[in-house]
């Protein structure tokens, strides 16, 4: 008689690098996929932490002890170089119609993947869905006598509201999506290849972009399949800005130690990340468009350059005697950081 396993069904393949991640952080990260109200879905870990890392046989121990909690779970070692391809190289293994992304020190909020499944299913079925985020910082002061932690919201864009769906690849452009907070579905992934193994910085913001259709290209000779991104009005997703993270312009990218370094230490824009995707003052209005169309994209592009408030909604977490002098709201890093200075 042949015996008959069981297989979870699943729904949504998550996708995980990790490089090295601190073990505290890791354990939430994965917790919230194991505590998400919606509960299909297959959680891919693609694993670049080099064995030369101190805390790596601790790391291995948590790992081999984690696939054996639940048959969901799938620890793959990394095979190539850089973030983009660890998770196009576990997102090729799985087989569920949609991908959600988190990285191994952020986590979500319960409801995550039911807010984001239940988009898939609803008017924006194509395109990707991106939720709205708080990012979690921990600023020391010069005088070391108290630790700033510092929470803003992101994905708050006033003018994204109003944006027409098809004018959302050349807003975006200008505007930051947060990997984390992302969903989309696979036959979207795949059809335009995945992630770029090649650009060192910027690799997701890149694929959004040719997923939502890149001008002039197939998807905008005929209109009706250009793709949209689509807010979740809500916040899911919490990212963590610490000093120990790998996937932003740290060691798990792809980028050179020359290129790295030109990130850290400068804020001149030395490189144009996307040089082969055009912008609308990169190329001529398309035969195919109108005049008021095309005014209509340059005025979104002017709007998803200026983004409203990409930090906002300040909270902060001080040392009690000056918790009462930072109760005003900063809109960018430097009036953060005159406000707890100068008070």
């Amino acid at each position: 008689m042949t015996m008959m396993t069981w297989r979870h069904s699943g729904m949504f393949d998550v996708i995980m690098p990790i490089y090295q991640v601190n073990l505290d952080y890791l354990k939430e990260a994965i917790d919230s996929v194991l505590s998400q109200s919606f509960s299909h879905w297959e959680l891919w870990i693609c694993d670049g932490t080099p064995e030369t890392w101190p805390d790596y046989e601790l790391h291995c121990e948590y790992m081999e002890w984690l696939v054996t909690q639940d048959v969901r779970i799938h620890w793959v070692i990394q095979e190539g170089l850089g973030v983009s391809a660890a998770r196009n190289q576990v997102a090729a293994l799985g087989s569920e119609p949609l991908l959600a992304f988190l990285d191994g020190d952020d986590y979500w909020e319960t409801n995550h993947l039911l807010e984001h499944y239940a988009g898939s299913i609803g008017t924006h079925p194509s395109g990707i869905r991106f939720s709205k985020m708080e990012a979690e910082g921990t600023l020391p002061t010069d005088s070391g006598n108290f630790v700033t932690h510092m929470t803003h919201t992101l994905h708050e864009y006033k003018s994204y509201i109003d944006c027409p769906e098809d004018k959302h690849y050349w807003y975006f452009c200008n505007t930051p999506i947060w990997t984390p907070a992302v969903s989309c579905g696979r036959y979207d992934f795949e059809r335009v290849g995945g992630f770029d193994e090649n650009i060192p910085v910027n690799e997701d913001l890149e694929l959004w972009l040719r997923i939502m259709g890149i001008p002039e290209g197939p998807d905008y000779e005929t209109p009706q399949i250009w793709r949209s991104a689509h807010l979740i009005d809500t916040v899911t997703v919490y990212h963590r800005e610490h000093s120990e993270a790998t996937t932003e312009g740290g060691t798990q990218t792809s980028a050179s130690p020359q290129i790295i370094a030109a990130i850290r230490e400068s804020d001149e824009d030395w490189l144009d990340m996307y040089e082969h995707l055009p912008n609308p003052t990169s190329i001529l209005r398309p035969k195919w468009a109108d005049f008021e169309f095309w005014y209509e994209v340059l005025t979104w592009w002017r709007h998803g350059k200026n983004k409203g408030v990409r930090h906002s909604n300040f909270k902060y977490d001080i040392a009690p005697h000056v918790n009462s002098a930072l109760d005003e709201e900063a809109e960018e890093d430097e009036e953060l950081e005159r406000l707890w200075r100068d008070k």
